[in-house]
């Protein structure tokens, strides 16, 4: 079986942090983050200014890991939204918890004069010119979700789950457990004629001074 010692994909339980550079200054230990790119959900739709483009978007990181121990079952929990931020710039959520597994979900907007309902939320209102909101609800153009499928398409099934003929699943060694995977972190499945192509499109785990990027993104629906 493959050993990964760092491709297991990370997730992380994020304390709000959140912020718009990528930057690491050199001498400067790296911090863990998860990375939220406009490069894995664009697709088609340009990033731009012109009418039909997209201008901003907000991420939010959903908490895919067991939750019994917060008392909320198998409760989503959501995670501080980031700010809008351009399309061309990728979103960090830093001062994240290693062993929790996230997915990420994007709104797109194909205009600029929005501002959150609140610090940390997912709802946008209208802004006016000096930045003041007008409390008029903001509708995303574009949705989409990352990071969602724990399996790869040719292994699931319509429900998600794994397709009955798609036999015994092989995992990746991540090489810091006996079952492959990391604190509460799900091994990543291997697919493909002989079993050894990793599935970095599910849910990521977050390992210590390890930036990760939440790949797997569906396509951008209107």
């Amino acid at each position: 079986m493959a050993r990964l010692p760092h491709l297991l994909v990370v997730f992380a339980l994020a304390a709000g942090g959140c912020n718009n550079s990528s930057a690491t200054i050199t001498g400067v230990t790296p911090s863990t983050a998860i990375a939220v790119d406009p490069l894995e959900f664009l697709g088609p739709v340009k990033c731009g200014t012109v009418s039909g483009e997209m201008q901003l978007y907000v991420a939010t990181l959903f908490d895919d890991s067991s939750h019994s121990v917060l008392g909320i079952d198998d409760t989503k929990l959501a995670l501080p939204s980031s700010p809008p931020t351009g399309c061309g710039v990728q979103v960090l959520f830093e001062n994240v918890l290693n062993g929790r597994l996230y997915e990420a979900a994007v709104d797109g907007y194909d205009r600029s004069d929005i501002t959150p309902l609140a610090p940390g939320s997912r709802v946008m209102v209208e802004a006016t010119s000096s930045g003041a909101a007008t409390g008029r609800y903001v509708e995303p153009r574009w949705t989409t979700t990352c990071g969602h499928h724990p399996l790869p398409p040719s292994l699931r099934a319509a429900d998600g789950g794994l397709k009955p003929d798609a036999g015994k699943i092989q995992y990746a060694d991540s090489g810091l457990q006996p079952d492959g995977g990391y604190l509460d972190c799900s091994p990543v499945a291997l697919y493909g004629p002989k079993k050894n192509t990793p599935w970095l499109g599910g849910p990521v785990c977050a390992m210590t001074q390890e930036t990760i990027t939440v790949r797997g993104c569906d396509p951008l629906s209107e």
